[in-house]
């Protein structure tokens, strides 16, 4: 570990200093003249985002920058469903030429129905149906509705969703996903840098029911004391005519899935007549 000294030393070299308090301020080569501070605006944004305040948060994020994003998006998805073709027994043949016609044909069909269900649009923006739909929005409602993309609620519902076409899902299950909650987001500290601030953060599980927050306090004690240990994920932000704005970026996009396992529905009997 770098000593206490050494650290302050080292970041002044670079033109950075990093604060590394909950409540603390971040102090750089330049000072932070806007309205509301860099760590403010991050804080607010995490708020949102626990409460699932979508377009308050969406708000808060650099839009021009989104918007050119989202219109670059729509036009590759655009091009790329130009290019997409169902997969034939051919091509299957063609790359196992032992395969015998019987089972590409059955290999094909069942990856052509496989590729069907999956909704790529949906996994990315949430309640969005068609690429048509994404670009009539505005890059307020687009960024809604990518954030709420990536909430773990909106993915709990939508694995469940996906599972009734062939699993029986209750409405009860379905109706429980409402009342999840999501970890809170605490500010670690803020480094600055120019027209660009650095928000590292860390997410704290609220106490399940039965289980007092003492108890969640040690079980994160422990988890620090880990040999292995992730770094903090970092919330970029960029100073936009004078504001500071949250960026979008990779760190935020959706990286993690839902897979829910259930039994099949039983086949339907046949009526006899």
């Amino acid at each position: 570990m770098i000593p206490h000294m050494r650290a302050h030393r080292l970041a002044l070299r670079m033109g950075l200093l990093v604060v590394l308090t909950p409540a603390g301020c971040a102090i750089g080569a330049q000072s932070d003249t806007s309205t509301v501070p860099a760590g403010a605006v991050a804080d607010s944004f995490f708020r949102a985002t626990e409460q699932g305040r979508w377009r308050d948060a969406a708000r808060l994020m650099d839009l021009a920058t989104f918007g050119a994003l989202r219109d670059q998006e729509v036009a590759n998805m655009r091009d790329a469903g130009k290019h997409v073709h169902d997969v034939t027994p051919e091509r299957l043949m063609k790359s196992d030429p032992q395969m015998p016609r019987v089972v590409a044909r059955y290999q094909a069909a069942r990856m052509n129905e496989a590729l069907a269900r999956v909704d790529w649009l949906s996994h990315e923006y949430a309640n969005v149906s068609s690429i048509d739909s994404l670009a009539a929005l505005s890059a307020e409602d687009a960024a809604a509705r990518w954030l709420e993309a990536k909430d773990s609620r909106y993915m709990m519902r939508q694995a469940l969703v996906a599972q009734r076409g062939h699993c029986e899902v209750p409405d009860s299950i379905l109706a429980q996903t409402v009342h999840l909650t999501r970890p809170a987001l605490r500010r670690l500290g803020t480094v600055m840098a120019d027209s660009l601030a650095y928000v590292l953060y860390t997410e704290e599980m609220s106490p399940e029911p039965g289980q007092d927050s003492v108890t969640v306090r040690h079980a994160r004690q422990r988890s620090a004391g880990a040999a292995y240990a992730m770094s903090p994920p970092v919330l970029t932000l960029r100073r936009v005519s004078g504001q500071w704005r949250i960026a979008p970026s990779f760190g935020m996009s959706n990286a993690g899935s839902f897979v829910i396992a259930c039994d099949p529905k039983p086949p339907a009997r046949k009526q006899v007549h």
